[in-house]
């Protein structure tokens, strides 16, 4: 069975993979959405909160260091979405990024 159309042109970057393996390995929640479209980012990481507290869900765009190029729609969702949202563009960015807002949640 042949996919969607809409679901064969959704294109990770290349650093995609690395940097969900990097989240995973450092014990946070990663979904990958980079093919819900409409500028949906590339996953929704979750970051556990301090013990019987809840935690706090980041939406994550991975863009290459070479090319940040951005879709229109991307533009939008990024500047429109009231949630926690961020561009990286390597593994150590997005921990150092859950790092950081794990520590602010305690």
């Amino acid at each position: 069975m042949a996919l969607p159309r809409k679901l064969r042109n959704c294109k990770k970057d290349s650093n995609h993979k690395e940097v969900v393996e990097a989240l995973r390995s450092a014990g946070y929640a990663v979904h990958e959405t980079h093919m819900v479209g409409n500028g949906f980012p590339d996953l929704v990481v979750g970051i556990p909160g301090p013990e019987g507290s809840p935690g706090i869900n980041l939406l994550l765009e991975v863009k290459s260091r070479v090319k940040w190029i951005f879709t229109e729609k991307q533009l939008r969702f990024l500047s429109q979405w009231p949630g926690l949202v961020a561009v990286v563009s390597s593994p150590e960015e997005a921990l150092d990024l859950c790092k950081i807002l794990a520590q602010n949640n305690h």
